[in-house]
C-alpha cells in the first residue's frame, strides 16, 4: 500500500506483489532496498526451491521441510510484466501460513513461478510455513 501510495498508483486494486527469490541467504543481501520488502526464515512444506531453475518443483519425500531462500517483494502495476518470472512459467499464488497447524488461514501468498500447473501444487498442498 505504501509503495502504491509514493508511486501515484491508486486505486490498490490495480497493484499487485512481485517477488524475487534471491537464491542466497540473509547476510549475501549487501545492498539497500528501499522499495521492496526481505523475507526469510520461511519453510516450504509440500514442495520445494529449485534454485537452479529458478521454480517450485516436486518435494524430495521423507526429507526434512526444506527452508526457504530470501525473497525481495514488491510492488507492479496489474497488468505490467513481471520481471522475476521466468520466459514460459505459471504461477502458484503460494499461501503463507505462521505455523504447520494452519490455523486461522493464511496470513498472506506469494505468487510463485513453476514449470507445473498451479493444480499440483494446490494437490500437494504446497505452502510456506512462517515457524516450525
Amino acid at each position: 500500500q505504501d509503495i502504491a501510495r509514493d508511486k501515484g498508483w491508486l486505486p490498490l486494486e490495480q497493484v499487485r506483489t512481485s517477488v524475487v527469490v534471491t537464491g542466497s541467504g540473509w547476510d549475501d543481501q549487501a545492498e539497500e532496498v528501499s522499495s521492496q520488502v526481505l523475507i526469510y526464515g520461511m519453510f516450504m512444506e509440500g514442495a520445494r526451491w529449485d534454485g537452479t531453475e529458478e521454480v517450485l518443483t516436486s518435494q524430495i519425500l521423507n526429507a526434512p521441510r526444506p527452508r526457504f531462500p530470501v525473497c525481495r517483494v514488491g510492488a507492479i502495476r496489474v497488468g505490467d510484466v513481471d520481471p522475476s518470472m521466468k520466459s514460459g512459467a505459471l504461477v502458484y499464488d503460494c499461501p503463507v501460513y505462521a505455523s504447520p497447524s494452519r490455523r486461522g488461514g493464511p496470513c498472506f501468498s506469494l505468487p510463485l513461478p513453476s514449470f507445473e500447473a498451479p493444480s499440483k501444487w494446490h494437490a500437494a498442498a504446497a505452502a510456506l510455513l512462517l515457524s516450525l
